[in-house]
């Protein structure tokens, strides 16, 4: 019991910060993950050679694009969810 304590307030924290942490978005992000799942989720999408080229695992974007894919499914794909939902993964992890 003593020892989840700890974790509670870890998670707690993390989770606190995705709302108030305002990072900085910096194209390589939008390149190596949302733009690339995308590309998967979708079917259309611009890649970099890398991905192109077969070079990069496909496994990060991936989780974004079954995001994608569910927001799809039930008719919430906007452009805004799009962008942020990725940006809160990315902020917890």
């Amino acid at each position: 019991m003593m020892c989840e304590w700890p974790l509670l307030v870890f998670l707690v924290v993390r989770v606190a910060c995705v709302p108030l942490v305002q990072t900085w978005f910096v194209p390589d992000e939008y390149w190596q993950a949302t733009e690339v799942a995308h590309a998967l989720a979708f079917r259309y999408g611009y890649k970099t050679w890398e991905w192109r080229e077969g070079i990069r695992s496909v496994l990060y974007p991936a989780s974004f694009a079954a995001l994608f894919k569910m927001l799809s499914f039930i008719g919430a794909d906007t452009p805004v969810l799009l962008v942020s939902k990725p940006l809160s993964g990315e902020r917890i992890s």
